[in-house]
């Protein structure tokens, strides 16, 4: 059976939509019911996470500690208070702590199920076994939290203690929804089912939703449900939005139109890049590390895990707050460890820290009372690279003919609660509405939950690239260069499937492929930035994975392949042409 008809049989059939908004900096999970969502689709469940400190987020840090045997230990605050506590105790080697990895997966050519990643201490583990444990955790939190709900939801209903003796089938009763960025490539979705897979959730009850997508149905359904005509009209019949994902690691950018079915229609393929949060934290740290040294950072990493994740903390709140004054004056205090200035001056017993500010010359940077004192205009230039390199993406959008009718701006994501980031915006974009919503870092995870019980609201997608695989064809001296020709053939031509930009529908635009088995029992898939692409090894083409048949192995079978486009997935199904039977097949994208 295909994997689209898959798809349509969960929609046809759960009674509960639970999704997993898997972040690089903050992650988090909402969940409702079925006959909730036909009432008020609004009624959407959410969790909040503490510190144990009295901070309470919407998300939790994704953050996942594994022990010395290379079992999983905690995840989220837990995981940072639990690696902090053995740091102090010096009790931490041979721990894997990790942080900031979901942006393993962004633009990257080589992902395998192999492919490892770097914890704290420079020791590595199998990427896969991260990310499947930090959504096992999720799935798991989840679902206790879920239980919970549906038990006092019979309850009420029943009113008796019959209702415990009514369970949930998580097989069967749960559609569970996993977002991802929409401007990652094939592999890394790929790589993200398969990990939620070994997470223990049914391959054939999950579904991909696309972060942007799922913001932009969760503020188009929250908007029209309140009374503020000036933000209502940005979905309105015809009119155009676009949805500007702010997170962590990456910006992701779509567009759409509302039709008159009001479904959602894509007007621009998805785009973006990784000019998010962590960007500015790269920056804030690269001055840190300009004024204290490196060595000082990673002593100050190495022997005090807790005052370094306090850092982490102060600066991410100072980078969120922060907002340029009107004063030429104006200052940012930032509280550093204490420790920190104690190590440099041990490590530089020729000049103390305060000698070093004397020597520089500036009222810039100054240390008083134990505060780093840093002019606002220093501070705000960390912020530039990330929001020079997002404000001129959206300029070029913006400036096409066919963008023309649009007229909003929505701001979602964690990284929107940026105050400097939001008035650059502002400022750049005067012509255009921008709204953030007032639940904008969790208008992914919310809006996943809408798209699990409806998917079909998004009714047509543009392809964000071409897609197509090699063929040969007789060769002609005339129009094929002679460093492709074998024997009488042209090799290597880039046969084009669908064009970058192309309106895709999701169940209905296809193309389909016929080859002999005897053959080869996989066909290569490639992808190109170029609408026309001559030949596979043209600029920008590159092979993405291939379409594996199985059962067909020494026969000599004529199969049409079955290339369907236009779900936040490919799926392919393949047929024998003499006799009509399905045969297995599968796109497979890591290599």
């Amino acid at each position: 059976m295909s994997q689209r008809v898959a798809v349509q049989t969960r929609k046809s059939g759960h009674l509960i939509v639970a999704a997993i908004d898997f972040g690089t900096t903050y992650s988090g999970y909402a969940y409702s019911f079925k006959d909730h969502y036909q009432r008020n689709p609004l009624q959407i469940f959410s969790h909040s996470w503490t510190d144990g400190h009295g901070l309470f987020t919407t998300k939790g840090p994704t953050l996942v500690l594994f022990d010395k045997n290379g079992d999983f230990n905690a995840f989220g605050y837990e995981a940072e208070e639990k690696y902090a506590q053995l740091s102090s105790s010096d009790k931490h080697t041979g721990w894997k702590y990790f942080r900031h990895f979901k942006m393993t997966l962004h633009n990257r050519t080589n992902l395998t199920l192999k492919t490892k990643l770097r914890d704290d201490q420079g020791k590595t583990m199998p990427a896969i076994k991260v990310f499947s444990a930090a959504i096992k955790y999720l799935k798991t939190h989840l679902l206790d939290k879920l239980t919970e709900s549906y038990y006092n939801r019979q309850q009420s209903v029943k009113g008796n203690a019959a209702a415990k003796d009514v369970g949930i089938n998580v097989n069967d009763d749960i559609l569970w929804v996993l977002t991802v960025p929409a401007i990652w490539n094939d592999s890394a979705k790929q790589f993200m089912r398969v990990a939620a897979v070994q997470a223990g959730i049914p391959e054939s009850q999950l579904l991909l939703a696309l972060e942007p997508e799922a913001a932009a149905i969760f503020c188009r359904t929250a908007v029209l449900s309140t009374n503020k005509s000036d933000e209502a009209g940005a979905f309105k019949k015809d009119s155009q939005f676009m949805v500007i994902d702010l997170g962590g690691g990456t910006v992701d950018i779509t567009v759409h139109k509302v039709h008159n079915d009001e479904k959602l229609h894509e007007v621009y393929p998805p785009s973006g890049g990784p000019w998010g949060g962590t960007l500015v934290d790269e920056q804030i740290y690269e001055f840190l590390e300009n004024l204290f040294g490196r060595k000082v950072l990673q002593i100050l990493q190495k022997e005090s895990k807790t005052e370094t994740l306090d850092m982490h903390r102060t600066l991410e709140l100072k980078k969120r707050q922060f907002k340029v004054m009107d004063e030429e004056d104006g200052k940012v205090n930032l509280t550093l460890p204490s420790s920190l200035y104690e190590i440099y001056d041990e490590e530089n017993s020729e000049e103390t820290f305060l000698d070093r500010l004397e020597r520089l010359k500036s009222n810039k940077v100054q240390k008083k009372r134990g505060r780093l004192i840093i002019d606002q205009d220093i501070f705000h230039e960390m912020f530039m690279k990330s929001i020079d390199s997002l404000t001129e993406h959206l300029e070029a959008i913006c400036r096409r003919h066919d963008m023309a009718e649009v007229k909003t701006l929505i701001l979602v994501g964690g990284y929107s609660e940026c105050d400097v980031l939001k008035q650059s915006i502002k400022d750049t974009f005067t012509d255009k509405h921008v709204i953030i919503p007032e639940e904008a870092s969790s208008a992914v995870v919310k809006g996943a939950v809408l798209f699990g019980h409806n998917p079909d609201i998004i009714d047509s997608r543009r392809a964000p690239c071409t897609y197509g695989i090699s063929s040969a064809v007789p060769f002609d001296p005339k129009i094929h260069p002679a460093m492709h020709k074998h024997r009488d053939m042209c090799e290597d031509v880039f046969k084009v499937f669908i064009p970058i930009g192309t309106e895709i529908v999701p169940g209905k635009t296809q193309v389909i492929h016929s080859f002999n088995t005897a053959q080869s029992s996989s066909v290569e898939i490639y992808k190109s930035i170029s609408e026309h692409p001559s030949f596979i090894t043209d600029p920008g083409c590159e092979k993405v994975g291939e379409i594996d048949i199985s059962g067909t192995a020494g026969e000599s079978t004529r199969v049409d392949i079955i290339m369907k486009f236009g779900d936040t997935e490919l799926h392919v199904e393949a047929k024998e042409q003499e006799t009509g039977n399905k045969i297995s097949a599968k796109f497979n994208f890591l290599r």
